[in-house]
């Protein structure tokens, strides 16, 4: 279902208790861009009008904040529309104060002279059947492979055994996530032209909505200290198969976060631990993950982008929250 399909339903799920009109539908990759609809008082005149972030999955409060942390950069009234949002997810909308329509009639929205709280409608069969997120969004194969689609330009023309290369997964695992993502609108469908990414910015935040529920908790991430009374800024990456992440890749990147702890992918974690003599320490301070992407060194050691965008908004601190809309507005900008 694409963006526009997904707002005309949410639309007219909702009519029966607030007027709502397109008034612009002219998509942006910026938040809450997506598109701008105005909310008409009974006797007919236009009262807001607000700016709309299209949303296919929305599962985690993570997401909502950031959303709510999107929104609170606006001047305008805003409004997010997804498919469904659980009864949970509903109740956080109300708490956070972030106007939400779904598809199944549920809403919340609260602007001068207009309230609405509709919570706890079941999802549509229909829609759920049509998600079927399986592939691309629950297995770690299919985050996989998104990542490496979103981070090696090209690689969607190429033939699905060099994408399984790229991603480290079976090729089996290919096909299937090539199709959900191809039902979900994120992947063309013309026989005539080479396959190309659509709605790339969509494509990664959803990506990074789900990495931490499917796929960091399996690189097996640990804290260590260092031994002895080294700490972890004095430790050099280079000429090893290791990239720094989250707070210091941020603040090498720009110099805007001042970083207090440190995340590290790993590419051999034995030989890296033994290198640095790192000991397990739960209250330590350097964390190391296993690294699940092609190895390929660059001059600062850096994690690409897009991960170090999900780490720090894996994190409840406003100035990370800060730091990676910093590096989400860069990546957007790389892409024009």
């Amino acid at each position: 279902m694409n963006e526009r399909t997904l707002l005309d339903q949410a639309i007219e799920a909702v009519s029966h208790v607030v007027r709502l009109r397109i008034e612009d539908a002219a998509w942006s990759s910026e938040p809450f861009r997506d598109s701008v609809v105005s909310l008409t008082r009974t006797d007919g005149m236009v009262s807001e009008t607000l700016c709309v972030e299209v949303k296919h999955t929305v599962n985690r409060l993570s997401t909502l904040h950031m959303l709510h942390d999107h929104a609170s950069r606006i001047e305008s009234p805003t409004l997010l529309v997804a498919p469904y949002l659980s009864r949970r997810m509903g109740e956080a909308c109300l708490s956070i104060g972030l106007n939400f329509i779904d598809a199944a009639g549920n809403a919340f929205i609260d602007l001068p002279g207009c309230y609405v709280y509709i919570n706890g409608r079941p999802e549509r069969k229909e829609l759920s059947a049509a998600k079927n997120p399986q592939a691309a969004w629950t297995t770690s194969n299919g985050l996989r492979i998104v990542f490496s689609l979103l981070t090696n330009p090209g690689l969607i023309s190429r033939t699905q055994r060099d994408m399984a290369q790229a991603a480290g997964v079976a090729l089996g695992s290919v096909g299937r996530t090539l199709d959900q993502l191809k039902q979900q609108g994120y992947i063309s469908h013309s026989k005539s032209r080479s396959p190309r990414l659509l709605e790339v910015n969509e494509l990664a935040q959803t990506w990074v909505q789900h990495y931490g529920v499917s796929l960091r908790h399996k690189l097996k991430p640990r804290k260590y200290s260092l031994m002895g009374n080294g700490h972890w800024s004095e430790m050099d990456l280079a000429n090893q198969k290791a990239a720094w992440g989250s707070e210091v890749a941020a603040d090498r990147l720009d110099g805007y976060l001042k970083p207090v702890s440190a995340t590290i992918y790993s590419w051999e974690r034995d030989t890296f631990l033994q290198s640095h003599r790192l000991r397990p320490d739960p209250g330590g301070a350097i964390e190391v993950l296993d690294a699940f992407w092609t190895f390929e060194p660059n001059e600062k050691n850096l994690a690409p982008a897009l991960l170090i965008y999900a780490d720090l908004m894996e994190q409840q601190d406003s100035r990370c929250k800060d730091a990676a809309q910093r590096i989400w507005e860069h990546m957007a900008h790389a892409q024009h």
